[in-house]
């Protein structure tokens, strides 16, 4: 999940997902 969000968005919103990915 985490890969192929990385190639669609951008650095800076990538950081915010996986942050918020890791709190869930």
């Amino acid at each position: 999940m985490g890969s192929a969000a990385n190639t669609t968005t951008p650095t800076a919103t990538t950081t915010r997902t996986l942050r918020v990915r890791r709190k869930e």
